[in-house]
Order: structure tokens, then C-alpha cells, then sequence
């Protein structure tokens, strides 16, 4: 079946304000008992480990059906933090192709014209650390910037980005008590990308 995440990218994030944003997430996720204290290694398939789901979670999450899967309850199930360049690259065995920002043209994602240009812009974002590199538009022959192209999932191309493994879908507002999204915007101050992702 795999582990499923959903993600929250923060945008515009310089990579020196990264680590100091990312506390401050932590440490009001842990005051609101969102995750437990302590990084548990197990709890997310990153190398470093994860938050799990704190005491406050069964309170804030409203089940949907009587044999629904209480995701706090063990596995991977945790908030793992990401203070590095991110890329959202369990998400792209499942993204649907490229939309252009500009035009809306439409592009498959084994389409070569924007394929190759597409991987060139990934090196120069984790290589070269372009913020924005840009990614040509066949259709309207015009450069935007490999974040304004649309994919579902997002990519995100961002310096901050939480991942919660195997967490429902935080934009359900019929079973969450707690806007998680929004939280996450207000303590960073930034807006952000929410997307998802299988391994």
C-alpha cells in the first residue's frame, strides 16, 4: 500500500530563516499538545525522524466513519520537519503534467519540449541555489518561474516544508477542529503550498 503524506511547503522562506521558523512551529505544535515533545526516528520515513501525534489530535480530528483508521495511533504517523531546499519528489510519480502560468496551455508529463527543460531547472534549484529558476513555455514562448508552474501535486521548490505521514487531509473542514494550514501560515508569516505525496 505505501505511506501517504500530505505537505506543507513555505514559500519565499531565505534559507538562514529556515531552522528559526521551523522552531517556532514546533514549539507551538508541542504547546497545543498538535505533537508530542520528542523526535521519535521511526515515526517518519526521513532519516531524521518525526513528531508524533500529540494528546490534542483525537480531540481536534473528528472521525468520518465508525471503522475509519485513527492515524494517531502508531506506525508512521509523524510531523517530519524539512530545513533544507524541499522538492516535493514522492509526488512526482503522481502529478498529472505541467500547466503554464501564463497561458494555461497544457503540457503531459513525458512531454519532452518540457521534460529535459524541467529537470535542468530542478539542478539549478538544489545545484546552483536559484531561487526561481525559469522554465520555458513552448506554447506561449515565454520564461516563468518553475514555482508559478502549476502541477497537482505541487512540487513546492521552497526552503522550509513540514511532512505529516499518513496524517488525513488537513483541508477537510468537515472533520478537522483545527485549521493545521492556517496555523502554519500565521506562526511563519509566510504563505504556503500544500500538497502530498507516496512513497
Amino acid at each position: 500500500m505505501g505511506c501517504w503524506y500530505e505537505a506543507v511547503g513555505v514559500c519565499d522562506v531565505k534559507p538562514e530563516e529556515a531552522e528559526m521558523l521551523a522552531q517556532r512551529v514546533i514549539d507551538r505544535f508541542i504547546k497545543e499538545e498538535i505533537i508530542m515533545p520528542e523526535l521519535d526516528l521511526e515515526a517518519a520515513l526521513g532519516e531524521k525522524g518525526g513528531y508524533r501525534p500529540g494528546p490534542s489530535i483525537p480531540s481536534l480530528y473528528k472521525l468520518s466513519f465508525e471503522n475509519e483508521a485513527r492515524f494517531w495511533e502508531g506506525g508512521v504517523n509523524g510531523m517530519e520537519v524539512c530545513i533544507e531546499r524541499w522538492f516535493n519528489v514522492y509526488g512526482f510519480p503522481l502529478f498529472d503534467g505541467f500547466t503554464c502560468s501564463g497561458c494555461e496551455a497544457k503540457f503531459a508529463k513525458d512531454d519532452q519540449r518540457i521534460i529535459e527543460p524541467f529537470y535542468q531547472a530542478l539542478e539549478s534549484f538544489f545545484v546552483k541555489k536559484e531561487d526561481d529558476p525559469p522554465l520555458f513555455c513552448p506554447q506561449c514562448k515565454q520564461d516563468y518561474s518553475i514555482r508559478d508552474w502549476r502541477t497537482r501535486p505541487a512540487f513546492g521548490f521552497t526552503n522550509l516544508a513540514f511532512k505529516f505521514w499518513n496524517w488525513t487531509s488537513m483541508d477537510c473542514t468537515d472533520t478537522w477542529e483545527i485549521d493545521l494550514l492556517k496555523t502554519i501560515r500565521e506562526i511563519t508569516g509566510h504563505d504556503i503550498i500544500y500538497t502530498f505525496g507516496k512513497v
